[in-house]
């Protein structure tokens, strides 16, 4: 089959506010042809879960429609099908053993992800003892560098870097349609009400 085919034998049977169910042609739904379809819709920024039933033929995606949307889904699942199509996965003769390129792919990332992080941490567990030490030998950093003002410290960048990631969704998604989205402004009074808090502090510190 061409790819051309492939694609018009794509078809999307059902669409939520956050759930997307598409049926697939039978050439979709071998192993291979599933897995490099789950990797990359796995990529994509909001969504969380991909179940392929290759007993009846569809594709079942849940997303976050605030982080992505109905077109980002479809343009991973037509790249999905673009690279397995030219790397020959949806031949009849591809091999049941040969792993698609993106979980191999990502098993290299994973494994390099890991790596970088353990080096990360030890590299924060050094820090942290000089860091220590030096606070200890100062009388001055021993009153500034509490508990109280560290968290303080903390609570406001952790919001100025929710507000810089949410920008965009909080000026253009969610101020449109405060009601639909209405959990994730929850979560914005919410969050301004802890930061508020932290910076009066509690009762007992007052």
């Amino acid at each position: 089959m061409t790819r051309q085919e492939i694609e018009a034998g794509i078809a999307l049977r059902y669409r939520d506010a956050d759930h997307l169910r598409f049926a697939l042609p039978a050439v979709l739904c071998t192993d291979l042809a599933a897995a490099s379809i789950r990797g990359a819709l796995a990529t994509v920024d909001g969504v969380w879960r991909v179940d392929v039933n290759a007993r009846v033929g569809k594709l079942s995606v849940r997303f976050h429609e605030s982080m992505c949307s109905v077109r980002d889904v479809a343009l991973a699942l037509r790249g999905a099908v673009v690279r397995a199509h030219e790397s020959g996965l949806l031949e009849p003769a591809a091999s049941a053993t040969r792993a698609p390129p993106d979980v191999g792919r990502g098993g290299g990332q994973a494994a390099s992800l890991a790596r970088r992080a353990k080096e990360l941490r030890a590299r924060a567990r050094i820090v942290m003892e000089v860091l220590k030490a030096r606070i200890e030998a100062d009388p001055v950093l021993r009153n500034v560098l509490n508990e109280r003002t560290i968290t303080r410290f903390l609570n406001e960048l952790l919001a100025f870097y929710l507000i810089k990631v949410h920008w965009d969704l909080l000026t253009r998604r969610w101020l449109a349609a405060p009601l639909r989205h209405r959990y994730e402004w929850l979560a914005v009074v919410y969050l301004t009400y802890q930061l508020v808090r932290s910076r009066r502090g509690s009762p007992a510190n007052a």
